[in-house]
């Protein structure tokens, strides 16, 4: 049997939350209540929060009791598959205590008490790590946030989805806060981890580390923690991060689910000097993790390859590689033609081609059959769907949308076709047909 709440969240899950408020009945204390005693704020909030955690969170959508009374929360925290990936950097470093210092819906903490998943057990087998998927679980979890609501959220949430190991405090964290004291029970922690708030006081997002709720610059975190991880925005400059961050740094890691890249994690140690790692990392749901380590000195160092004969128009033998929002943000544009052998098509056309799919970049993009190339001018442009009348449409690198282009080559989206309009190394404007 559900409670009141659950029933409530259960039988509205589609129904407009404003209109219901306003059937709200006015109760003394304040509050607006159903029969039944049901918090209809809280209620209604909850609802709009589980449509935004349908395909990030579906084990806590799958819990109507959750308590969930931040839609922005829901908005900006963590999917399954992202906090999971956490988890298992977590517990590759044995990480036994952490310390999460906004701890928001908690998404990513139920995760470091939760372990990494199946997916990510088999990862960490077989690159040196057999035990840590068993042993690296986190044993003491410190949950803060200075919502006072968020909190007790949590409390509520936390043992519904099977976290028992947590302690909870609502304490805004200043530089002179003394975190082990005010938090953590006066014990020392092996991680603090941190995602600061990207939100303006007008709303808007911001992407840097000054700007952000708390500014992670003044809170010298490291003196507090041996370890550190920081969730930042995907929009950020990497290359700013590591320079604002210091010599700590040990790695950073550019995360792409869902064709999206979704966050940033920077992972401090205080031990650490020397450099930091970079990789581009692709999650999918019940697949181990796609790694792409890559090195900014590798990058700037590389000297591209293009394609030449590209331009010769008419049937190809080629494969058309289009990188995905990893490798897009980690910049490694150059160094794709010398580890693996491709040609890129002009300098800022990052789309490259190569004789057979690479399989080591099976995870980090698409692959295309080039069908044909054609020279982008009138004639071809309004013959185009003569040939192909459906297909998917991208113009890369011109004075044209995507979406202009759709419309003058008159064709159809969908179909196994896909179009690629942009300019070649020497300046050539071609359409590339492509099947997918």
């Amino acid at each position: 049997m559900h409670s009141p709440f659950a029933s409530f969240v259960l039988e509205h899950g589609n129904d407009d939350t404003a209109d219901l408020l306003l059937h709200a009945d006015r109760s003394g204390d304040g509050m607006d209540r159903f029969s039944g005693g049901v918090d209809l704020g809280l209620a209604c909030r909850t609802i709009e929060s589980r449509r935004k955690l349908r395909g990030k969170l579906p084990s806590w959508v799958a819990q109507p009791e959750l308590w969930l009374p931040s839609p922005l929360s829901a908005e900006q925290c963590s999917s399954e598959l992202t906090a999971r990936f956490k988890a298992l950097i977590v517990a590759a470093l044995g990480v036994r205590s952490v310390c999460d210092i906004t701890g928001g819906l908690g998404a990513d903490d139920v995760a470091f008490i939760s372990g990494p998943g199946d997916e990510n057990a088999a990862f960490m087998s077989g690159h040196g790590t057999e035990d840590a998927a068993v042993t690296g679980v986190v044993e003491r979890l410190h949950y803060n946030d200075m919502n006072p609501a968020l909190v007790e959220a949590a409390k509520h949430n936390f043992p519904l989805l099977g976290v028992d190991k947590a302690t909870f405090s609502c304490v805004e964290v200043r530089p002179e806060t003394d975190i082990a004291a005010e938090i953590c029970g006066g014990k020392e922690v092996d991680m603090i981890f941190a995602d600061p708030a990207r939100r303006s006081g007008s709303g808007g997002k911001v992407f840097l580390l000054e700007d952000c709720s708390p500014d992670i610059l003044e809170l010298d975190l490291l003196s507090k923690a041996r370890f550190v991880m920081l969730k930042l925005s995907p929009m950020a400059d990497c290359t700013m991060l590591l320079g604002r961050l210091g010599g700590h740094c040990r790695d950073l890691y550019i995360i792409e689910s869902g064709r999206e890249c979704k966050e940033i994690l920077i992972l401090m140690d205080r031990e650490h000097e020397g450099g930091c790692a970079c990789h581009a990392v692709v999650l999918k749901e019940g697949c181990e993790p796609g790694v792409f380590d890559y090195s900014p000195k590798e990058e700037s160092e590389a000297q591209a390859v293009y394609d030449t004969a590209l331009g010769k128009i008419g049937p190809q033998e080629l494969w058309l590689f289009e990188p995905g929002k990893a490798l897009m943000k980690a910049g490694v544009f150059k160094s794709l033609c010398t580890r693996h052998g491709l040609m890129k098509l002009a300098p800022s056309t990052h789309l490259y081609t190569c004789k057979t799919p690479s399989k080591h970049l099976e995870a980090f993009g698409k692959h295309f059959k080039i069908l044909e190339t054609r020279l982008f001018c009138g004639r071809n442009i309004k013959s185009l769907a003569a040939s192909y009348p459906a297909a998917e449409v991208s113009a890369r690198n011109l004075k044209i949308t995507s979406d202009e282009l759709r419309k003058r080559l008159a064709v159809s989206p969908g179909g196994h076709i896909h179009i690629f309009a942009c300019p070649l190394a020497d300046g050539t404007k071609v359409l590339i047909c492509c099947e997918v």
